[in-house]
């Protein structure tokens, strides 16, 4: 959730801040700040596909393992984090 949150402010105030000043940058100017954000996700996609076919094969019998981690109650002695 927070990473969603991140992502989505980044879309959302990113230019807003940019375009005033002291930055003051043109529309092209910032859509181009935005590359590294979208070459980061390209390069990203594949190896957290391939984490989530790790996690999957890992716990078989739990369908949101792709999902999120969750502590082993019996060893960490702790409440189950979503």
């Amino acid at each position: 959730m927070v990473t969603f949150g991140t992502f989505f402010s980044t879309l959302t105030q990113y230019p807003i801040a940019l375009a005033a000043a002291p930055y003051s940058l043109s529309v092209a100017l910032i859509g181009v700040a935005f590359l590294p954000n979208g070459v980061g996700g390209f390069l990203a996609s594949p190896i957290a596909g391939k984490l989530s076919d790790i996690a999957a094969a890992h716990h078989p019998t739990e369908p949101s393992s792709r999902l999120m981690y969750r502590y082993n109650n019996a060893e960490a002695g702790r409440a189950e984090i979503p």
